[in-house]
């Protein structure tokens, strides 16, 4: 038989304790909540598992793809607007052919109850619809029932009045006759559809009992109710928070470490011993070695940990914390957590101001195999350098938890009470994602700024992220390396906001200078590049920055760029051709000699173009042939494509004739000035 979930409500009362994420997958104990109400739909005999959904779909479809039917099969319902519930159980039976009955759930209750009852009951009543009823001592956010001969001979709607009574559990059995004149989509089962068919004497009942047989996590205080119950016993309420089960997966794991914004949880058995710990690190590595989220913490914590015994002088355990370990556990003689020193935020007596700048980033080769799903596959590589363009950041602590943000680029101000207030609406989510996948524990006011235009194609939302993170890594008692700042960076944009592209803009843009950066399965390596100071003054004399007066067109390309790793002979080929010439221009850098090194830029142009001729326009093309018929040797529109900077290499004696005929046709040039530092964070007292 086949449950149906029904998860498609905007989860409203939660929105501010979970932006950005569905109320299906709310971490609970160290999974989402689905993956529970997965638990007990096996448990019951269901056979496959049905959602249907419409807000922030696409997580619960990533969820499902890396669930693959390890708990049971489970199929999602993509609605392409709100149908409402009784919308979405009409959906699902016109979908789902052959079909006569559904148990249906609602995707924000865990239950306790055995279903074989709910089902056997329905069987013998013969009726269109069975719902699940239990007495509760509040009715206020449940629909009430009346009951008479087994039957519902009273449905109403939640009423939010507060007294005892029965209500209906959100589980309930029902046929596809029972729509049989139901309302065209959307409509509700709750108003709309029970309500008539109990006046026709067409609903059963089967009460439940139990003390506590339906928990409804709809809003914040049920869910941090349902979270305490779920969570090992034993623990002190402070230290919640930070310890997860190790029954947990790596997804479980991203959520507590986010909310946390210490950069380590522990893990702990069904006894509430702490038996092994995780990282950020740990995570983001794990992610990159196997691709998936659904993963057991048990396969990537650290077992073998260091901790010290209760008692023991906390000025012992502040020696053992180094570059290595982010923090040191506190544990009793049953090895449960006592207390945590280190791994946090720094206190109060901390600097009030911090500054950040992050250079734009240069891409000269290797572009499109930094994708995740390319270079798992295929490998990747990326020649990079940083320019002496800059996102600015200045931070300045307050004494309460309120945030604002200002970015002078938008002339636009976002402000929220505390962190779990700061919410995905359109208005700077980029950097409310890197503040939130760092998770300060203080208010502060933060404004940024860059010397670079918007959407310009030199990885400007990489600068903005690490500038941001810079600020903040500067109130940490232990300080993040390049390394975790760029894969935080990467975490904001491409995990939390979905927004599609590789790994080249955060790592070029924090260590800066020229790199050599290879993707592989089970780790990313940056190669700083050693020029001499000649060839880095050659090359600022002969680079060139063309503003095409476009924006680029990022999102849209980049998605193509996703579907060029599902070709294995396009792949394969547009692989070894990028990396070829990565590599022999990483060669001439080396070595001094540029003589080519505008003819390489001009072939990585033209195999960019040659694979996704979406890039270019006839536009931009006549820019690119101007630049070429008066001396430019070569050069690459940077970024997706589009629009945003072309760069130019120019030989001596050709570079004003260059400038002289772009600027005639509108374009606007800028000289390269290299950037040899990367992101620079510092602080001040006032």
């Amino acid at each position: 038989m086949r449950a149906l979930i029904l998860a498609g409500g905007f989860g409203t009362r939660l929105r501010s304790r979970l932006p950005g994420v569905p109320k299906a997958l709310a971490p609970v104990g160290g999974r989402p909540f689905l993956a529970h109400q997965l638990d007990w739909l096996k448990a019951q005999g269901i056979d496959e598992a049905v959602i249907a959904t419409h807000y922030l779909a696409e997580q619960i479809e990533a969820f499902a793809a890396e669930l693959n039917g390890a708990n049971i099969p489970l199929r999602v319902l993509r609605e392409p607007k709100p149908l409402g519930t009784g919308g979405a159980i009409a959906n699902a039976f016109q979908t789902l052919d052959g079909d006569d009955s559904l148990i249906v759930v609602n995707g924000d209750t865990h239950f306790a109850f055995a279903l074989g009852p709910l089902i056997q009951r329905h069987a013998a009543a013969k009726t269109p619809v069975t719902l699940a009823i239990a007495h509760v001592g509040d009715t206020a956010r449940y629909s009430t029932v009346e009951l008479a001969d087994g039957k519902v001979v009273s449905f109403r709607h939640a009423t939010g009045d507060h007294a005892p009574g029965l209500v209906s559990c959100g589980a309930f059995m029902i046929d596809r006759a029972a729509l049989r004149n139901a309302p065209p989509p959307p409509f509700s089962a709750e108003t709309d559809l029970f309500p008539a068919l109990v006046a026709g004497g067409l609903v059963a009942a089967h009460v439940v009992e139990g003390e506590e047989p339906f928990i409804d996590i709809g809003t914040a205080d049920a869910y941090d109710a349902f979270r305490a119950r779920m969570a090992p016993r034993a623990l002190q309420p402070a230290l919640l928070r930070q310890v997860i089960s190790d029954h947990a997966d790596l997804r479980g794991a991203m959520v507590a470490l986010r909310e946390t914004g210490r950069g380590i949880v522990f893990v702990a058995d069904a006894e509430q011993r702490i038996v092994g710990v995780l990282t950020d690190g740990d995570v983001r590595n794990a992610v990159l070695e196997r691709g998936m989220l659904q993963a057991p913490v048990t396969d990537h914590m650290t077992r073998d940990f260091v901790f010290v015994r209760d008692g023991t002088p906390k000025e012992e355990a502040l020696k053992l914390i180094d570059s290595r370990i982010r923090a040191v556990p506190i544990l009793d003689d049953a090895r449960r957590l006592v207390d945590v020193v280190g791994g946090r935020l720094q206190p109060d007596a901390a600097p009030r101001l911090a500054r950040a700048r992050a250079p734009v980033r240069l891409s000269l080769a290797g572009g499109g195999t930094d994708f995740t799903n390319f270079f798992m596959r295929f490998g990747g590589v990326s020649l990079t350098a940083s320019v002496a363009q800059y996102c600015h950041a200045t931070m300045r602590r307050r004494d309460d938890r309120i945030i604002t943000i200002y970015s002078h680029d938008l002339r636009t101000r976002a402000e929220a009470a505390d962190i779990d207030a700061l919410s995905y609406d359109g208005t700077l989510d980029l950097i409310k994602a890197g503040i939130k996948v760092l998770r300060p524990e203080f208010g502060f006011d933060l404004e940024i700024g860059s010397d670079f235009p918007p959407a310009s194609g030199l990885g400007g939302s990489a600068t903005i992220l690490a500038a941001t993170i810079g600020c903040l890594n500067e109130f940490r008692e232990e300080r993040l390396d390049n390394y975790t700042i760029a894969e935080c960076a990467f975490e904001a944009e491409r995990v939390e906001l979905n927004i599609a592209g590789g790994w080249q803009d955060q790592y070029s843009t924090v260590f800066g200078g020229f790199n050599f950066i290879e993707f592989e399965r089970d780790s990313n390596m940056v190669t700083p590049l050693r020029l001499a100071p000649a060839t880095v003054n050659e090359l600022e004399e002969r680079l060139l920055f063309c503003h095409t007066g476009r924006a680029h067109l990022g999102a849209a390309i980049q998605e193509k760029n996703r579907e060029l790793a599902e070709d294995e002979a396009t792949a394969t080929r547009y692989a070894e051709a990028v990396k070829a010439v990565a590599n022999a221009m990483k060669s001439r850098l080396l070595r001094g000699k540029l003589d080519d090194f505008g003819e390489l830029l001009d072939e990585t142009w033209r195999i960019k173009k040659s694979y996704r001729p979406e890039v270019t326009t006839e536009a931009l093309d006549d820019i690119y042939r101007t630049a070429r018929s008066n001396g430019a040797e070569g050069g690459r529109l940077l970024g997706t494509g589009g629009g945003g900077f072309f760069v130019f290499y120019t030989p001596p004696f050709a570079r004003y004739r260059v400038v002289a005929a772009l600027e005639e046709k509108g374009a606007r040039t800028m000289n390269v000035t290299l950037d040899a530092e990367g992101l620079k964070s510092w602080t001040a007292r006032s």
